[in-house]
This record gives structure tokens, C-alpha cells and sequence, in this order.
């Protein structure tokens, strides 16, 4: 755990473009620690679920509360969990190597949804080593979540935003991962006469204690790939 401080003499914008309220955030029962991809994958078919009602048999993920729809933990959920199940042996998690690889768990993922009759399509959204956030923007907007592939992050679960500084406690870590993204959180300063933008990215973390943080852009951050994930009928 680490503090952090961002100064500046006026706060501009604070803007937040997401693909709903929230999506799902679902946990592995069997406490597997390399089990990110499958529990990234899940939050992706639980987010999906509410078009396509069959991914989870027998299952409701949420409701709809003040005008937008609202995913429940699920934590012990037996029909999540059997999801968890299945994307870990299509993903091939632990087979050869420690956790999933990023072509293993998105080759899971196609497998699962044209199991139930859907084309399951992702688009690139780096530009460089860096989010390209106007299509990041444009695909979160269409309704649509996003799978990120990290090597070193940390969690933020609250920012304080004071008159003239930004803290908030950062959970620092050198480790993989990999979390299903719904958004961002993009924050205008003007620090010293200069403007500068603070970006915030928004995910389901698939751990315990954060369940839904923030992830600060170039701040002990390895994005590997951001990848925008698309769901649809199959032609």
C-alpha cells in the first residue's frame, strides 16, 4: 500500500464514461490465485447475460435500480461458479503454464459463446503503449465492456478530491493479471499554469477485497493489450 498526492491549483473536468452503472464482480470460490482469466471471463458473460439470458442457466445477475441496471457480487453463487468452472478448462488456466495466457483466454471466451450461438469479437484499443481513449470512449458507449491484460497495477478503490489535491491509497503489485474494464475516469488540472489530464481506469477486479476500483494510468501500470469485447447474434 502506498499514498499518493496529485496537487493543482484548479480542477476543470471530472468526467466518467462508462459502460453502465457497473458490471459484475464475481469471485472464485475455490480461491484459485491464477484464476483471474476465468473470473474475468465470467464477469464478461454475467455482463452479457442480461441480453443473452441462457449463458447462465437458472440465473438473474441483477435489476434494475434508479433507471440503470445493477449487477448483485453473486459471491456464492453456484451457477457463476460453474461458468468460473468451465472457462478455466477452455481457457486451459494452469495447463503448461502458471495462470491463463491472453490467446488461451480469449480463445476460451469464443469457444463459450459459440457453444450458445454467438460471435464473440474483440478490437484493439492501444495506441502505442498507451489507451487510445476515443475508442475506448466510443466502445464503453456502445454498451459494451473491454478485457485489459496488465503486468504490474495497482488498486485504487476511492479517490478524495479536495480544492486543491487528489489522494487516494494505492495496492501496488508487480503481479499478472487480467480484469474486465467498463470505463473511465478522465480528471482536467491545471497545476502551475499547465493543464494536465489524470486517467482512471474502471474495472471489476476479480479480488476479494477491492471487487470494483479504479486503476490510474502510468502510475506502477503494464498494459500488455486492452481489448474491446463484443457480443452479438450470430449471422
Amino acid at each position: 500500500q502506498e499514498d499518493r498526492v496529485i496537487t493543482f491549483d484548479q480542477l476543470v473536468s471530472d468526467v466518467s464514461y462508462q459502460t453502465s452503472s457497473r458490471i459484475p464482480s464475481y469471485i472464485d470460490q475455490q480461491n484459485r490465485v491464477t484464476a483471474c482469466g476465468p473470473v474475468a471471463g465470467s464477469n464478461v458473460v454475467g455482463f452479457y447475460d442480461i441480453l443473452y439470458t441462457d449463458l447462465i442457466p437458472n440465473f438473474i445477475p441483477g435489476m434494475i435500480i434508479n433507471g440503470n441496471y445493477n449487477f448483485i457480487p453473486m459471491r456464492g453463487s453456484t451457477q457463476v461458479q460453474a461458468v468460473i468452472n468451465e472457462l478455466y478448462t477452455k481457457m486451459k488456466t494452469d495447463q503448461g503454464q502458471s495462470g491463463t495466457t491472453k490467446n488461451n483466454c480469449l480463445n476460451g471466451l469464443e469457444e463459450f459463446f459459440d457453444d450458445h450461438g454467438l460471435d464473440f469479437t474483440t478490437e484493439g484499443l492501444m495506441s502505442g503503449s498507451s489507451p487510445n481513449y476515443s475508442k475506448l470512449r466510443t466502445h464503453v458507449q456502445s454498451k459494451n465492456v473491454a478485457l485489459a491484460f496488465l503486468s504490474g497495477y495497482q488498486f485504487i478503490t476511492t479517490l478524495n478530491i479536495g480544492d486543491d489535491q487528489i489522494t487516494f491509497e494505492a495496492n501496488v503489485t508487480n503481479a499478472t493479471h487480467i480484469v474486465a474494464l467498463y470505463g473511465y475516469r478522465e480528471i482536467v488540472l491545471i497545476e502551475d499554469g499547465v493543464q494536465k489530464t489524470e486517467y482512471f481506469l474502471m474495472v471489476s477486479s476479480g479480488v476479494t477485497d477491492f471487487e470494483y476500483c479504479y486503476i490510474r494510468v502510468n502510475d506502477h501500470l503494464q498494459i500488455d493489450d486492452l481489448l474491446g469485447v463484443e457480443v452479438s447474434e450470430r449471422a
